[in-house]
């Protein structure tokens, strides 16, 4: 019985020192957590412990550091040009958020190497992404091209003559720059451009053409059966074509700077449903149709000319005749077609 009461005080006494010691540790961990943070942020330790590091990033070519908002994006991040020909501080299409442009960092190298500043000033109610801005710098005296992104770049060119483009759409740009060591050349374009878009309800074929003094003058894009497109155009007047099967729609569009003109097409179309038949079933076998319109001002004109037994169409409305050829027998029937009506044309080929 003695023993019994010994072990049970054992155990006591064991727990009240455990809950003792969980005591202690919970009161820690709270006067821990309460104590405020210190004043110098993760990077600044970062950078300080960086400072002591045995490497030498300026014997190294094509190599530097570029900062950007720490809220955005990376704090720093080390980027190399292509084939080392540029050592700059670049804002690139993953650097730059919010139109924010990253800026040369105090270490390890200074901002005072570049020697070509390259920037756009865009309209402020046009938002583009830095992958839809492209820059080419072509070195004139030895054919060097190289294609970069962004709104701004900052860069470390070898000592020449350099012919900036810059393409934004169907937008483009061109200055020449003489670009030397020790002296910051600023290139600035000011593009007046807005956006283009096209939509339709079926898919379709577009045409734009660029219009000068009322007149088109060029076409500066196409785009095969969709139903819709956008494209960064200069600012001014556009004829755009839509067109659906032998339907074709024009609408003249004015784009201004910094502004975003939408046309919708509503082409007016019917459905023809063409089908030849032996023993009052499809025909399956190889023949050909041929679909003439017989009005419009232009005579018998063929339109269609399928090469099988069954054929959809979609045509403008008007008055047609479709014909059947099949094994040397041909078969026709005129028909009407009606805006938003489906037409079924059942040839008997018997």
């Amino acid at each position: 019985m003695n023993n019994q009461w010994y072990s049970l005080g054992v155990l006591r006494l064991l727990l009240l020192v455990i809950l003792s010691v969980f005591n202690a540790t919970a009161v820690a961990g709270v006067a821990a957590y309460q104590q405020p943070e210190s004043n110098a942020s993760l990077w600044q330790k970062v950078s300080a412990w960086a400072q002591h590091l045995p490497f030498n990033t300026e014997a190294t070519p094509g190599f530097r550091w570029i900062e950007t908002p720490s809220l955005h994006s990376e704090p720093q991040q080390r980027t190399v040009a292509p084939g080392g020909m540029f050592r700059r501080a670049e804002k690139g299409p993953h650097i730059g958020v919010n139109g924010v442009a990253p800026v040369a960092a105090a270490y390890p190298s200074s901002i005072a190497e570049q020697n070509l500043v390259l920037d756009v000033l865009l309209p402020r109610e046009l938002v583009l992404a830095d992958a839809e801005i492209v820059w080419h710098i072509h070195a004139l005296e030895n054919a060097v091209e190289h294609r970069l992104h962004g709104r701004k770049l900052g860069l470390t060119l070898p000592d020449g003559k350099y012919q900036i483009s810059l393409m934004i759409g169907t937008y483009v740009e061109n200055s020449t720059v003489d670009v030397h060591h020790g002296k910051l050349a600023v290139t600035t374009f000011n593009p007046r451009i807005g956006r283009l878009q096209g939509e339709s309800t079926l898919l379709a074929a577009w045409e734009v053409f660029a219009v000068k003094a009322g007149v088109p003058t060029h076409k500066i894009m196409t785009r095969e059966r969709v139903s819709q497109f956008q494209a960064i155009v200069p600012e001014g007047e556009y004829d755009v074509f839509a067109t659906i099967g032998d339907a074709r729609q024009l609408a003249r569009v004015r784009v201004g700077n910094g502004t975003n003109a939408i046309t919708r097409m509503d082409i007016p179309t019917g459905r023809v449903n063409l089908l030849a038949t032996l023993d009052n079933t499809p025909a399956m076998r190889p023949m050909s149709w041929k679909v003439f319109r017989l009005d419009g001002g232009t005579g018998r004109r063929e339109v269609a000319s399928p090469e099988r037994h069954s054929a959809s169409l979609v045509v403008p409305p008007g008055h047609y005749e479709a014909v059947a050829i099949l094994n040397g027998k041909q078969r026709s029937r005129e028909f009407t077609v009606s805006s938003g009506t489906f037409n079924s044309i059942v040839l008997a080929m018997d």
